[in-house]
């Protein structure tokens, strides 16, 4: 999967109230699920907003590592949601784009990081 793909904005900028911290809740909690009926990527693509347009809140997932980070060629947050999207997707490959697409138009869809979880702690769920 080329995970190099022109990723483009896929809805225009929201007004929101908050960011909801996933790092923050998985440390207090184990879990963090976070309910979403949008996202997009920002304009110099580093990163994805999952956005809760009812709520007013979003995450944020990065799609490039931080050059001073401890594992600066590590799989980003934002490559996994990708990659557990797809799973849902129950597609062998798609671009990112089409990845983006199909969660933008799911219903009752959500992120969740599961850090009790040795493999797989992150996931996208769709009812």
């Amino acid at each position: 999967m080329d995970w190099n793909a022109d990723l483009a904005n896929t809805q225009p900028d929201a007004e929101l109230t908050s960011v909801a911290y996933w790092q923050q809740d998985q440390q207090e909690e184990g879990v963090c699920t976070f309910p979403f009926n949008s996202c997009v990527v920002n304009a110099d693509k580093t990163n994805i907003a999952l956005i809760d347009s009812e709520t007013n809140r979003k995450v944020v997932l990065w799609l490039v590592n931080h050059p001073s980070s401890k594992f600066p060629e590590a799989i980003t947050p934002g490559e996994k949601f990708l990659r557990a999207t797809l799973k849902v997707m129950d597609e062998e490959t798609a671009s990112p784009d089409q990845i983006l697409a199909y969660a933008n138009e799911a219903d009752n869809i959500r992120f969740i990081y599961d850090s009790n979880q040795k493999v797989m702690k992150f996931k996208v769920s769709v009812e």
